[in-house]
């Protein structure tokens, strides 16, 4: 996903969406609350990822096809930063 909340490419998800300032959801096809998700800052183009960030995961309480992500800086502050996320079933 890049920073803005758009899947830039993936398989299988149903929707994505920006939620708040560094805070995203992804929505797959099928329940994935029994599986693990992974999540790292990148940017999905060619450009190297931002420097001192970090990515945190989370199923999506409102929906067991879904993954809540956090994106922060360093310091703890919620930033915009594309990611990579990858669910393991």
């Amino acid at each position: 996903m890049n920073g803005g909340g758009q899947v830039v490419r993936g398989r299988d998800v149903s929707s994505a969406a920006r939620t708040g300032v560094g805070r995203y959801q992804v929505v797959f096809n099928a329940d994935v609350r029994g599986c693990g998700y992974y999540a790292t800052i990148g940017d999905p183009s060619a450009a190297g990822p931002p420097q001192n960030s970090q990515a945190s995961v989370a199923s999506l309480g409102s929906n067991v096809n879904g993954v809540a992500i956090r994106t922060e800086n360093n310091n703890g502050v919620e930033v915009d930063r594309g990611f990579h996320l990858i669910v393991f079933c």
